[in-house]
């Protein structure tokens, strides 16, 4: 029997365990390691399903935002001929013709439509809106998108299968989520494409022989987990991840107050703390730190930092900057927006210069080690652990302690 057809029939036995009368593949020991309650040493021992409110199944709409100020738009309609869009008022004009309120493009069997040199399959809406800012939405095939956000999250090469099918599990999880909570306030809820949701960039494109066989092989793993989410307290898992945490990730409520599920707990991560790779180190130029005061009416100057917070993981939660006149706290999270997420890479800071509290003369240093916020699954230990022969399901035991898998197709 071949790895692919193992794998599915794997998934298959995570739905058949909890389902009346059924017989058979549910007791075998891969399908008792889905991430659920613990047994004494330690394994994930349940799997259940819950009648869900949405199924990760069908279509959904992602807001092509990273296109969303581009002055004009390379477009590839379902002939293959590119276009170029301009925008006229609130209106769209395609080659220099008449403008027309709204483009729709909607790609072949097999085959794409595109903006720029990002492919997508299903459909795409091109529009303007009142601001002036392109407004492209995306209805793409659920399974098709959680693909697309695998490649651009993981990439092609010498991965790992089952860290594939762990990161699919988890991207599935948080967009169902997001939907779900979404759609409470609008009845036609949609994700972004960029670091407000998850990253995604169409459909793969492999560039040649080696990346067309990884894409195979990528594709058979994000298929076998078709459907599969993560719940926990009989909600689906709103499963935050991220690149590296320093060797030890965060705890999601922490960081992420709004979170609903306890599941993102602060744990170890081994790889991440034996990797000298994840280490950074920035200073933050005056002219930042000054910058930073006036935005918030803190006066002219900032005078110290301080962070008045901290997790289980020693995590940065909320720091308190000094003024010259006044004083403002701010969760971390915020403040690396605002400085830059690219260098401020994390909050597991191990040094400061000068010392928390402070006076500052100069610029701020800061080093720390991982990166990313820290809560849910980390991707360099889940990359390291599939190395190390776990399974996706241990996998995400481990980052999302006490949740269970279900099948939500």
């Amino acid at each position: 029997m071949t790895r692919r057809n193992v794998q599915r029939l794997l998934v298959a036995a995570l739905v058949c365990a909890t389902l009346p009368g059924c017989r058979g593949p549910a007791a075998t020991p891969e399908a008792r390691s889905a991430p659920g309650a613990r047994n004494s040493g330690g394994a994930p021992t349940s799997v259940e399903a819950t009648a869900p409110r949405r199924r990760a199944s069908g279509t959904l709409t992602v807001r092509l935002a990273s296109f969303a100020q581009a002055r004009e738009l390379e477009l590839l309609d379902a002939q293959g001929r590119k276009r170029t869009a301009r925008r006229s008022g609130q209106r769209v004009a395609i080659d220099g013709q008449a403008a027309l309120e709204r483009l729709d493009l909607q790609a072949p069997p097999e085959g794409f439509v595109g903006v720029g040199a990002t492919r997508y399959s299903g459909e795409l809406s091109v529009s303007v809106e009142a601001n002036g800012e392109w407004r492209i939405e995306h209805r793409v095939d659920f399974e098709d998108y959680v693909l697309g956000v695998v490649a651009k999250e993981l990439g092609f090469g010498a991965t790992p299968p089952e860290a594939w099918r762990a990161q699919a599990i988890a991207s599935r999880s948080y967009a169902l989520a997001q939907l779900e909570q979404r759609s409470r306030t609008n009845a036609e809820p949609y994700l972004f494409d960029g670091v407000r949701d998850q990253a995604y960039g169409g459909a793969p494109q492999p560039r040649n022989a080696r990346e067309r066989e990884s894409l195979a092989q990528l594709r058979d793993a994000v298929e076998s987990t078709r459907g599969v989410v993560l719940e926990h307290d009989g909600a689906v898992v709103d499963a935050r991840y991220h690149s590296s945490c320093g060797g030890r990730t965060a705890d999601g409520r922490a960081v992420f107050p709004e979170l609903r599920s306890s599941c993102l707990s602060s744990v170890e991560c081994a790889p991440c703390a034996a990797s000298r790779e994840v280490l950074w180190s920035w200073t933050v130029p005056a002219q930042q730190l000054t910058q930073l005061a006036q935005k918030y009416e803190l006066g002219e100057r900032l005078v110290a930092l301080e962070p008045l917070k901290l997790d289980a993981s020693r995590r940065w939660i909320e720091v308190e900057l000094r003024g010259e006149r006044a004083n403002k706290t701010v969760r971390y999270e915020e403040l690396r927006r605002e400085l830059g997420r690219d260098k401020l890479r994390n909050a597991r800071i191990v040094e400061c210069w000068p010392k928390p509290g402070a006076k500052l003369e100069g610029g701020l240093r800061l080093s720390g080690a991982g990166n990313g916020h820290g809560a849910g699954l980390c991707q360099r230990g889940a990359l390291e652990h599939a190395r190390q022969g776990w399974s996706a399901e241990r996998i995400l035991g481990h980052y999302y302690a006490g949740a269970k898998l279900t099948d939500r197709r």
